[in-house]
């Protein structure tokens, strides 16, 4: 049986799976510090996905494809195949999902220019409302920086 202060100091950790506590890592960016780089507000992204932080992704979607709202009880019928995603949330076909994220993997980044980067990851996640089982979602995010602000615009193609 594992300790309690080995339990609780798991309990701590980012989401974003960093290897950081979350007070040491995400949390600064959604409590208002903007993310210095696209990998950083990828990993906090992610992390407000986990804790359902509406108002940060919103805050930190791009302008152009931000959608009005954004239920965080809704999510794409086509997860396995987020490549054919449009890049604008409310143009999807959309059903209810008890989703749970388990981890996220970090697979590239790459800087385009001082103003554009794209971030591959695969999320681990389980949907209780199809089969139950652990699923991923592979993703190749790009991110634009506007007046010194990093933004998600859109999932691109692979």
């Amino acid at each position: 049986m594992k300790s309690t202060k080995t339990q609780n100091s798991k309990a701590l950790l980012c989401a974003c799976e960093s290897g950081k506590t979350n007070a040491a890592c995400c949390k600064i960016y959604y409590d208002g510090d903007r993310a210095p780089d696209a990998q950083v507000l990828m990993r906090s992204r992610y992390t407000a996905y986990t804790l359902n932080l509406e108002a940060y992704l919103l805050k930190t979607w791009h302008p152009q494809t931000r959608p009005a709202s954004l239920d965080l009880n809704l999510l794409p019928s086509i997860v396995n195949n987020f490549t054919a995603m449009p890049s604008r949330v409310n143009n999807l076909s959309v059903i209810y999902r008890h989703i749970f994220w388990f981890g996220l993997q970090i697979k590239q980044s790459k800087t385009i220019s001082k103003n554009e980067a794209t971030v591959e990851f695969v999320a681990r996640y389980k949907d209780n409302s199809k089969n139950g089982r652990v699923e991923r979602m592979q993703e190749i995010s790009q991110f634009l920086r506007l007046e010194n602000t990093w933004f998600y615009m859109q999932s691109l193609p692979s």
